[in-house]
């Protein structure tokens, strides 16, 4: 009796097996892939060397916040260094803020367009007679550039072109057109 109870669970299976209409299950779903990191903020360091009417060598800082999930960020930057011409030297400094677009170029690494508003400050000492010419004003730039690296670690370059309403010697004014280049190393939260 035994066998004969096995043997009629055996052919039941079997048929019921062989039923039409009836699947295996699907497969298990294969794993997602890992989010890309999105960086809510980073910080950099480096050099700035621009020319306009002085040629101009600084040490640069720049960060910024990147809106939610946008491929945009807010930036600022601030730069400390020195002026030349032929004849003398001077010191240098600048304070941009902007915004920041970003293009993504595949395996975190982007190239990004920046444009800028800001104020630069540069004096010229001559080595005679004459007075220290002091020139200032405001700044409107656009900065193409390339950040590359790891999920933290950054390296960012960037051309930079800007035109320079600068005000010296008994207030005159003009506007300077002047282009320059950064290199920098730095950390992406």
């Amino acid at each position: 009796m035994k066998r004969l109870t096995c043997l009629t669970l055996v052919l039941l299976a079997r048929v019921a097996a062989a039923q039409p209409g009836v699947e295996d299950p699907p497969p298990p779903p294969a794993p997602a892939a890992p989010p890309q990191h999105v960086d809510p903020a980073y910080i950099t360091g480096g050099i700035l060397m621009t020319v306009d009417h002085l040629l101009n060598a600084a040490w640069l800082l720049d960060g910024g916040v990147r809106l939610g999930d946008l491929p945009i960020a807010i930036h600022a930057s601030a730069a400390k260094g020195g002026s030349l011409d032929a004849d003398n030297a001077g010191d240098f400094w600048r304070l941009m803020a902007g915004v920041e677009l970003r293009s993504s170029a595949g395996e975190g690494n982007y190239g990004f367009l920046d444009l800028d508003l800001g104020y630069q400050h540069q004096t010229w000492n001559p080595h005679d007679e004459f007075e220290a010419e002091e020139h200032r004003g405001a700044l409107a730039a656009a900065r193409v550039g390339y950040d590359a690296g790891g999920e933290h670690i950054r390296v960012r370059a960037t051309f930079e072109l800007y035109k320079y309403h600068r005000e010296f010697v008994d207030e005159m004014t003009t506007w300077d057109t002047g282009g320059g280049f950064t290199l920098a190393a730095g950390y992406r939260f």
